[in-house]
């Protein structure tokens, strides 16, 4: 017997956490919807992780806003706008080899961001994520230059291996207490001035490092 769209709608609004395994379930039962359609319907999601390449920016816009963590791996995705995202706390994309110029600005709650493996991501300004506490661009190989604004919270940073970054300005990251960036080949300069609380350092292998800003460093100091 074939379920019903009103049906399909009074189950999905009560779905609060969704993976990719559970969404493929529910497709099953509904072989005339994408999951494009499908999610439109979850509007009271909470959590949702996707592997799926039919997502794309435009995509991205039709989520429901009442998202708290979001976790996506697609190619498609290459600038996708995350404004709308007032409730994010978590926000993952591991992998989305495409993505260029993501907009996660002004998330005020959002406190994990992860970025590794996003290969095309070049040139990135972080700003006005206030409540950000951990920030992942481990192998993020296109990337060049960090630099961050309005960020006092974050206090775990990792760039292993962005073999093409070469400055990173972390003078603005008044909490900072842990810095990975192994494998930074090209890594020139990192400025870490009134580092009270940084308690790990981790620049193993940057070769061409030429430019250290370091200002009071506490003596628990943890380098490699």
């Amino acid at each position: 017997m074939q379920i019903s769209d009103e049906s399909l709608s009074e189950r999905c609004k009560d779905i609060k956490e969704l993976d990719q395994k559970e969404l493929n379930a529910i497709l099953s039962q509904y072989p005339h919807l994408t999951s494009r359609q499908l999610l439109a319907h979850c509007t009271n999601l909470l959590k949702l992780q996707i592997s799926d390449n039919a997502i794309d920016d435009q995509m991205i816009e039709q989520l429901p806003a009442s998202l708290t963590s979001l976790e996506i791996e697609s190619n498609m995705l290459q600038n996708p706008n995350f404004q709308r995202f007032s409730n994010l706390q978590t926000l993952r994309l591991p992998n989305c080899i495409s993505l260029e110029e993501p907009n996660f600005n002004s998330l005020s709650n959002l406190h994990t961001l992860y970025l590794g493996g996003c290969i095309n991501l070049d040139n990135i300004t972080f700003h006005d994520l206030p409540a950000l506490k951990k920030l992942y661009l481990n192998g993020c190989v296109s990337l060049q230059n960090l630099i961050f604004h309005n960020m006092d919270q974050l206090h775990t940073l990792d760039c292993d291996g962005c073999i093409t970054l070469h400055t990173a300005d972390l003078q603005n990251l008044s909490g900072i207490k842990t810095v990975e960036c192994n494998g930074c080949i090209n890594l020139r300069g990192l400025h870490l001035p009134k580092l009270a609380q940084l308690e790990v350092l981790s620049l193993n292998h940057c070769i061409n490092l030429q430019k250290l800003a370091l200002e009071n460093s506490p003596e628990s100091l943890q380098t490699g």
